[in-house]
């Protein structure tokens, strides 16, 4: 009767183990589409524990499998004849399982690896892509008493300096996504983010900003050219300078 019943149990927890490979999908939840280079990052550290934790469940039902598996070959070894005769063929059957199971373990465990690699790498590359996103440098030149730049006249000069930013807070929309078993199939891809070049020009006849368009530079007027990043459009204004700033886009390079 132990033999019997090491059998029953075994077999309850293969049928267990099988259950849990399947993929079941029932009224599917969508979670939006990230939308800026934090929260994508968020997105991505989600997607890749989320796939860390199935891997390592997945891992502990086959251990605990083998387990009952080896129980009830000792179970075999020192029970009734008749039923050890009996519990050969599933023995036989668990193991098979359990060889399959394991190969597709190690070759799951083999692919995150490698994704949790390459994800690391796509994180910094969000970082990088916010640290310029947040940075605005300047070059700002300012005129002489007489209107006229000369050496001393660069009063701002950190053009192209881009300072480590953090990530702020998750949006709310950010916040709200999980990936789970019901919302993994409709994950939908990680954006394609192109950082763009904003520079503005901007000058002014005096100290106060008034606009240098048609007019001389005179006393303390100055020039200035700020740059900034963008992940979405950026105006150009080139034919159309009829104020005090100028904006032109450029391409970043990524």
């Amino acid at each position: 009767m132990k033999v019997k019943r090491n059998i029953n149990k075994v077999e309850v927890s293969l049928w267990i183990l099988i259950t849990l490979v399947q993929v079941t999908i029932s009224e599917a939840k969508t979670n939006g589409a990230c939308s800026t280079p934090c929260d994508c990052k968020e997105r991505l550290e989600k997607i890749i524990k989320y796939y860390d934790i199935r891997i390592a469940s997945a891992q502990q039902n086959f251990e605990d499998n083998l387990k009952q598996l080896l129980k009830l070959q000792i179970a075999t070894l020192s029970g009734d004849r008749s039923l050890a005769k009996a519990a050969v063929p599933v023995i036989g059957a668990a193991g098979a399982i359990l060889d399959q199971c394991k190969a597709k373990l190690d070759d799951a465990q083999k692919k995150f690896d490698t994704a949790a690699r390459i994800a690391a790498k796509v994180g910094k590359t969000y970082s990088i892509m916010h640290h310029f996103v947040k940075a605005t440098s300047q070059l700002k030149l300012t005129a002489d008493s007489t209107g006229y730049f000369k050496e001393t006249s660069f009063t701002q000069k950190s053009l192209g300096k881009v300072q480590p930013s953090k990530c702020e807070a998750p949006s709310g929309g950010e916040k709200a996504a999980a990936l789970t078993a019901e919302t993994e199939a409709t994950e939908p891809e990680l954006p394609a983010f192109t950082v763009k070049t904003k520079m503005s020009v901007k000058c002014s006849t005096n100290s106060g900003g008034s606009t240098c368009h048609s007019a001389t530079v005179a006393a303390n007027g100055w020039t200035q050219l700020d740059l900034a990043h963008a992940t979405g459009d950026v105006p150009d204004t080139t034919g159309a300078w009829r104020s005090n700033t100028h904006t032109t886009s450029a391409d970043f390079g990524n």
